[in-house]
Order: structure tokens, then C-alpha cells, then sequence
């Protein structure tokens, strides 16, 4: 990126060199004798913009400076993003998407194009981690547990599983509270096994962490999706309630 500007800024400068000497002849014939000057002009001493032997030669050069066009859509930034991602480039892909959560932040949190942005950036964040560049990591994973926070059927399947792997590098206090967004996001979502395995998930950490709030919550979900998803399950029904009492008694 720094050789694309320098080389832009090159460019400029050799433009406005050539600007500046416009106003001489097209063919100047410096070995020829200078016609002389018009009485109303004052002589003035000659210098390398001046002088039309110094005038610069054009540059040939092939390096032009990717400028992002005016104009482009949220789906052009979060294809941008792809790109970028494919490329390794992780920090130019979250620049573009941060450009396209700006466009759909004004939709309501339902909306089909601020969900998919949102996560677009959720699954960079992971990429980043994955990376070892787990401070730019959390810092993003931090901004959309914020916003999921704040609108909790913004996250969906993908903050939940960013939730996750960010809850693992954290202590136990900030752990807590990441779980509890996770849990909340989910449970604006519909019933699916995947959110009963999750909610289990969590009553089993929050009860470890003496978190009984979480965990009675979290427990509570977990037996009605096992309910609604297989209520002739009776074994993995009974197990759930046995360890939602245990809860209780805590």
C-alpha cells in the first residue's frame, strides 16, 4: 500500500511539474538564439520549472493506486472483503467491511443485508484469531458483542460461535458475560438442537463459575428446545431436568 502512494504521489508531482511549463511552445527550439524580450516584461532569473530545457520527461510507469470508486454498494465492499480474505490481506477486508456496516447500520436488526455484514465482519474476527493477530481479533469481536448486545437478533449463528471462541481467551468474569450474549442471541433465533447443545453448553460453565442466574437460564432453554425438538426423548429430557434441580438446589 505505501509503494501504491508513493508511486501516486510521483505521479502527481510530475504531473504539476508539466502543468507549470504549459505555457510554452509545443516545440521549443532551445539551441536557437532566444528572441528577445517585450520591454513590459521583467527579466526574471530562469529556474529548472521555467526553462524549457529542464522541463521533465513524462514517466512510463504501469502502478496505479487502487482508490475505492464513489458509490459502491454494501454487497460491492462485502465482495471487496472476500477478496481481500482470499488474498490473506485480513486488515484491507475488515477496512472494507467496516465501510459496508456503515451503509446498513441504519436497517433494523432483522434485515437480511445488515445481518449479512454483520456476519461477514463476526467470521473475520475468527480469521484474525486464527491468524495470531488476536489483538485486532478482539478488538472487532468487542464492537459486535457490543452492537449484538445492544440488538439482540443482530448476531445470529455467527456471533455465537465468535462468542465462543473469544470466551476462551478471557477470564472467567468477562467469560460470563460474553456467554450471556451468546445465550441471548440464540435464544432470538428458533428452536434447533444446536441451540439446545449451546444452552447446555453454557449452564455447565456458568454453574462451575457459580454463575446460578446464567445457568438456571441457560438450562431452562436447553429442556424446552429438548422438549420441542424430541418430547419422546424421555432419557435426554430426564437427564436435563435432573441438572436443572441440581441448579437449583446450588
Amino acid at each position: 500500500m505505501t509503494s501504491l502512494r508513493l508511486g501516486s504521489s510521483l505521479l502527481a508531482l510530475v504531473f504539476s511539474m508539466s502543468c507549470s511549463s504549459l505555457s510554452y511552445p509545443e516545440d521549443p527550439k532551445p539551441l536557437r538564439e532566444p528572441e528577445p524580450l517585450q520591454e513590459s516584461e521583467p527579466l526574471q532569473e530562469p529556474n529548472a520549472l521555467q526553462d524549457p530545457i529542464a522541463r521533465p520527461e513524462p514517466m512510463e510507469t504501469s502502478v496505479t493506486e487502487p482508490i475505492v470508486e464513489p458509490g459502491l454498494s454494501w454487497s460491492d465492499l462485502t465482495r471487496l472483503a472476500r477478496e481481500h480474505g482470499r488474498r490473506g490481506e485480513l486488515e484491507e477486508a475488515r477496512e472494507r467491511l467496516d465501510q459496508a456496516a456503515l451503509q446498513v447500520r441504519p436497517l433494523p436488526p432483522t434485515d437480511a443485508r445488515r445481518r449479512a455484514v454483520f456476519g461477514a465482519r463476526a467470521r473475520l474476527a475468527i480469521e484474525l484469531a486464527n491468524a495470531d493477530q488476536i489483538e485486532s481479533a478482539d478488538q472487532l469481536a468487542d464492537e459486535l458483542l457490543a452492537e449484538a448486545a445492544a440488538e439482540s437478533e443482530l448476531g445470529g449463528a455467527a456471533l455465537v460461535s465468535l462468542a465462543l471462541s473469544v470466551a476462551e481467551r478471557r477470564e472467567p468474569e468477562a467469560q460470563l458475560a460474553i456467554l450471556n450474549i451468546a445465550l441471548t442471541t440464540a435464544q432470538a433465533g428458533t428452536t434447533s438442537r444446536e441451540r439446545m447443545n449451546l444452552a447446555f453448553q453454557i449452564s455447565e460453565i456458568a454453574y462451575r463459575d457459580k454463575d446460578f442466574v446464567l445457568a438456571r437460564r441457560a438450562i431452562d432453554q436447553a429442556v424446552r428446545d429438548a422438549q420441542h425438538i424430541g418430547p419422546s426423548k424421555r432419557d435426554l429430557i430426564a437427564s436435563l431436568e435432573i441438572y436443572r434441580a441440581r441448579i437449583a438446589l446450588a
